[in-house]
């Protein structure tokens, strides 16, 4: 009989063969995407002007999300005004 442990007795069973561990792992993506997974990531990690390229596509998105916000949302009931209006408004 072998020698078990308290400590792990999943491994002992596993070097004493009482159990199947030679099933494949599972994977996420198919072995053949894996390539591309690695391109995107070697280029998401890349320097653009000393920043990597996903912190600027954060700031992109950011800014974009932002500006839709302002133009889309908040300042759906503005109306023209005057000149007189623009003036009083510029001089404080």
């Amino acid at each position: 009989m072998g020698r078990t442990t308290a400590a792990n007795p999943a491994r002992d069973a596993a070097a004493n063969g009482r159990i199947h561990t030679d099933r494949p792992k599972p994977h996420f993506l198919p072995r053949e995407k894996a390539p591309i997974l690695d391109a995107l990531l070697t280029l998401l990690h890349a320097p653009f002007l000393g920043t990597a390229v996903w912190i600027w596509f954060v700031f992109i998105g950011v800014v974009v999300t932002l500006l839709a916000l302002d133009l889309g949302v908040l300042h759906k009931n503005d109306r023209a005004i005057g000149v007189q209006r623009s003036l009083v408004l510029s001089a404080g």
